[in-house]
C-alpha cells in the first residue's frame, strides 16, 4: 500500500471515529437529565465497576481503571456527596474500603443500561445483515485485542 493510499484510509478512519464517538457521548450522557448532573466520564466506569462487583474495593477499581489513587479520592468525594455511593468497611477484606451504590447510583446504572441497551440496537441496526453485525463485532474484537497501548 502506498504512503499517499495509507494516509488516506488513516483520514478517513479519524473522520469517522471522531463522528462515532461523538454520537455515543451525545447518546450515553444525556445532559439534560438531571439525575447526570455534576457526573464526569469518568463517574460512569466507577460506577459500573461497583455495580459489576458489589464487593470491590478501592484498590481493584485503581487497578481496573489505571487511575492514580488521588483520582479515584477526587471521584469518590465528589460521587459521595452527589449521592451516588459510598464508602463502606469492605467484607471481602476488614482492612479497605469499599464502595457501595446509593439509590441514585442504582437509578444511574439502570438508565445507563437502557440507554446502552437502545444505542447499540440502533447502531447494529443500521447494518444490513446478521452476519455484517457479527463482522462488525469481530472486527472490533480483533482491533481491541491487537492495538497496542
Amino acid at each position: 500500500m502506498s504512503k499517499k493510499v495509507e494516509q488516506a484510509i488513516v483520514d478517513d478512519l479519524n473522520e469517522v471515529l471522531q463522528r462515532f464517538m461523538r454520537e455515543v457521548f451525545k447518546a450515553m450522557h444525556n445532559m439534560g437529565n438531571p439525575l447526570y448532573e455534576g457526573l464526569m466520564s469518568q463517574d460512569f466506569a466507577i460506577i459500573k465497576a461497583v455495580n459489576c462487583r458489589p464487593d470491590i474495593i478501592l484498590k481493584d477499581i485503581l487497578d481496573q481503571l489505571s487511575i492514580p489513587n488521588s483520582t479515584l479520592t477526587s471521584i469518590v468525594n465528589r460521587l459521595e456527596k452527589l449521592d451516588v455511593l459510598k464508602r463502606v468497611i469492605s467484607t471481602r477484606d476488614r482492612r479497605s474500603y469499599g464502595l457501595e451504590l446509593c439509590e441514585k447510583g442504582k437509578l444511574i446504572i439502570k438508565d445507563r443500561e437502557e440507554k446502552e441497551n437502545k444505542y447499540f440496537t440502533k447502531i447494529l441496526g443500521a447494518l444490513n445483515s446478521d452476519e455484517e453485525r457479527q463482522k462488525l463485532v469481530s472486527l472490533l474484537n480483533t482491533v481491541m485485542t491487537n492495538i497496542d497501548d
